[in-house]
């Protein structure tokens, strides 16, 4: 009997250790698995999102507003026993039960109304774009990704018949921007006003000669007062005087309209007139413009995929051995918060009960 009794006791500890384990383990376990999910979910959406733009089809963005986990463990132990004077001195039995149930509740949003609209049609404010070079951001696939022009120069519009819209000099300039940047002779002014902000390009003079003469090119490009040591950034075409800095962006729809001229679409698609056929620009005025980045396609899912979707018979697929389309299209989710719809905002939210 005190056998009896002393296993009851060890089995009836080893039960009430492992509950209170359970419930921070499966707060690790799946606050990384949502989160794996939910990433992995909004790749899977934007690059579908991008073929449908090639294909003319209607793009939908399906946003997770909440992730809610519910847990229930069950146990239940019985235990008897008998004592006899008999052959057998005792006799026992033990018995057990135990039930583990999870209900995940996903909730989702469509992206449509007045907030698509807002979303996706409004332009990018130019102070959003300079904060991302101001916080490190490379100026040129920022700026190539979300600028029309500069002052004036053209950037390239993929959907151009011809790169003759575009202008040299814009990729010019980005090159000497990254020099600035890269030296840190590039800075940031947010002055507060009673009617807004007034955003500002401050200019540190260098004293490195051939930096120097980059930042005469940066004001020659763009036509800007040599004396002055800051600029006013507006939005919009052209500028009122050559202090000021006049920034054309792009909406959202309108660089993933961009961006899904990289497709490489079946060639019979494009021939059927089932596909948009593509104007990439390779070179202009003699230089090189390198992919912004690459998707690929194929009659089977690839098995090393940074992200892979099926449409319409096909597979289509950014590489994950290709790092620069990989950070391109990670920095896509950055850029899509970069509109302030004056909504509220629609961040998942996940909840998860700790007890055991």
């Amino acid at each position: 009997m005190k056998r009896l009794k002393f296993c009851f006791v060890i089995l009836s500890v080893l039960a009430l250790t492992g509950c209170s384990h359970f419930g921070g383990e499966k707060l690790m376990v799946d606050r990384f698995n949502f989160n794996e999910a939910i990433g992995d979910s909004w790749k899977d959406q934007m690059l579908l999102n991008l073929v449908k733009l090639r294909y003319g089809d209607t793009p939908v963005f399906l946003g997770v507003q909440s992730v809610i986990a519910q847990h229930n463990v069950r146990g239940s132990m019985n235990m008897g026993g008998s004592w006899n004077q008999g052959p057998s001195p005792w006799a026992g039995a033990l018995g057990g039960s135990a039930e583990f149930s999870n209900s995940p509740t996903v909730t989702y949003a469509p992206m449509q109304g007045k907030v698509f609209g807002k979303s996706m049609l409004t332009p990018i404010p130019p102070m959003n774009i300079i904060n991302l070079i101001q916080s490190g951001y490379s100026v040129k696939p920022v700026l190539r990704l979300t600028v029309k022009s500069i002052n004036g120069l053209r950037n390239i519009t993929e959907g151009d018949s011809a790169a003759d819209s575009a202008d040299t000099r814009f990729y010019r300039l980005l090159d000497v921007m990254a020099d600035l940047q890269r030296e840190n002779y590039l800075a940031i002014k947010d002055v507060k006003e009673e009617k807004g902000h007034t955003t500002l390009l401050r200019l540190r003079e260098p004293q490195d000669e051939g930096m120097r003469g980059k930042l005469h090119e940066f004001r020659n490009l763009l036509g800007l007062d040599p004396t002055a040591k800051e600029y006013t950034i507006i939005y919009g075409i052209a500028t009122e005087n050559n202090r000021q800095i006049a920034i054309l962006t792009r909406s959202i729809l309108d660089l993933l309209t961009n961006l899904s001229d990289y497709i490489e679409v079946p060639p019979e698609h494009v021939a059927e007139n089932r596909a948009s056929k593509s104007n990439l620009v390779t070179s202009l005025g003699g230089r090189e413009i390198e992919p912004l980045m690459r998707i690929q396609s194929g009659g089977s899912k690839p098995s090393d995929a940074f992200t892979a979707v099926p449409y319409r018979g096909n597979w289509y697929w950014v590489d994950d051995r290709d790092f620069h389309s990989k950070f391109l299209f990670s920095f896509l989710m950055i850029v899509m918060q970069l509109v302030d719809t004056g909504e509220a905002p629609g961040s998942p939210s996940l909840v998860l009960p700790a007890g055991g």
